[in-house]
């Protein structure tokens, strides 16, 4: 027969969840605010400049996602039965970079002969995003699979603290360097 939960299921359960929205939210405007702030300051046209290159930079982060799906259950595992993690970080952390680091070279060597290949001679304009987002898309890859460790230990608090500072630090430098 089902039963109401007991008390202590109760707040556990609300404080494993209450970090849940504003993570997400955090997230959610990490990953917006470049978009907003060109709209706002240049215009919709700049953020059809960004597009491109935002897409094209996008498998830079295909081996860190990888990376950060397995380190946050194995992180949580290892954690659990009081095992140290950094080994494993440590290994996912050598991996991270191994598409975005390539990738910000070749962005970096050949921007606008890369966008106007893969997305036609009106995209060169967005070269120097390119070469930008390259470059941010590398401290991602290597910044994915630690917010996943966060996870793991169940340190959600953590991971929405860290979100917010870094958005914090990233809307003054994406106005400046808009």
């Amino acid at each position: 027969l089902p039963s109401f939960p007991s008390r202590h299921v109760v707040t556990r359960t609300f404080d494993f969840a209450k970090w849940s929205f504003p993570n997400g939210l955090g997230t959610m405007v990490y990953d917006r605010m470049d978009q907003l702030i060109l709209s706002h300051f240049l215009g919709p046209t700049a953020v059809g400049f960004y597009q491109p290159a935002l897409q094209l930079t996008e498998p830079a982060t295909f081996v860190s996602t990888s990376i950060s799906q397995s380190t946050n259950v194995k992180s949580s595992g290892i954690h659990s039965q009081g095992g140290s993690i950094l080994p494993d970080i440590r290994n996912g952390l050598a991996y991270s970079g191994l598409i975005a680091i390539p990738l910000f070279f070749g962005a970096l060597a050949l921007p606008a002969e890369l966008m106007e290949t893969i997305f036609g001679p009106s995209a060169t304009a967005g070269a120097g995003a390119l070469i930008g987002l390259s470059l941010l898309k590398i401290f991602r890859s290597f910044s994915q699979p630690l917010g996943s460790v966060t996870f793991g230990l169940d340190r959600f608090d953590l991971r929405t603290k860290i979100t917010y500072a870094i958005i914090i630090v990233k809307i003054p430098l994406a106005i400046l360097l808009t």
